[in-house]
């Protein structure tokens, strides 16, 4: 072979090489979408789609399963619905949507709520539905159907917010907590729960305040009140605070 046709050839070669590099550049560039958990294709690791191996959201969801329900007065046709519900999964947190649903004595469906709770890995949540409007009707069974969530990957922690102290002012109806945030950073919101139980650990009543701008180390005392003494004091007091995993509602 000779020289000028070596040349030739190597000369193809190049141009070759110039116009596939320029024609990938230009598919990646406009074309080419790199596997990803939000592509809508089950590829590399994932088990199902954009769910399950590299990706954090889980393929399936905890068997998530209500603890007690129950709905106590705060005035005459008014009532707080309440609900324990627990996440089993250690590893994993999200939201689940929920129906709350109130039934008077004659299995006569008084009132409906829904909503969507958070629950944080492994733990125990308080479901709290505020001031539901029965009239006349006197609720008696409440229930809690927890639909289908959405979960993810996460490691369980520590609580940020602890309760020190409390005490209860039974004549008065009132309660008086004192919380500490324990870390450094500020907590733009923090949602205490109070629950009251009789001697037969049933609920008897039941309040909810949201805590706003709780700083780093902070301690501060939350009051909470009723509109009647408390005729028979609780034998057991159950104060659990919850802060949004939303690093939105954190300082940072």
């Amino acid at each position: 072979m000779s020289w000028a046709t070596t040349r030739q050839i190597l000369f193809a070669l190049g141009v070759l090489l110039v116009v596939g590099a320029v024609g990938a550049a230009f598919y990646f560039s406009f074309f080419f979408t790199p596997a990803s958990c939000d592509d809508g294709v089950q590829n590399r690791s994932e088990e199902g789609i954009d769910c399950g191996g590299e990706c954090p959201r889980l393929c399936s969801a905890p068997a998530v399963s209500t603890l007690w329900a129950r709905s106590v007065v705060v005035a005459p046709g008014v009532y707080h619905a309440v609900a324990l519900v627990r996440n089993p999964d250690t590893r994993a947190s999200g939201n689940v949507p929920y129906t709350v649903s109130l039934f008077d004595k004659d299995n006569i469906l008084v009132a409906v709520r829904d909503g969507e709770l958070a629950l944080s890995p492994g733990e125990t949540s308080v479901l709290f539905e505020a001031n539901v409007i029965t009239g006349e009707r006197i609720p008696t069974r409440t229930f809690v159907d927890i639909g289908q969530g959405a979960f993810i990957r996460e490691e369980r922690s520590t609580p940020p917010v602890k309760i020190l102290s409390f005490s209860s002012d039974n004549e008065a109806g009132r309660l008086t907590a004192v919380i500490e945030n324990q870390t450094l950073f500020a907590i733009q919101e923090t949602t205490v729960s109070a629950l009251l139980f009789n001697e037969s650990d049933i609920l008897t009543d039941a309040s909810q305040t949201v805590v706003e701008n709780l700083g780093g180390k902070e301690r501060r005392e939350i009051v909470f009140t009723w509109q009647k003494p408390f005729l028979i004091p609780p034998t057991r007091i159950d104060i659990i605070p919850y802060v949004s995993d939303d690093r939105a509602l954190w300082g940072f």
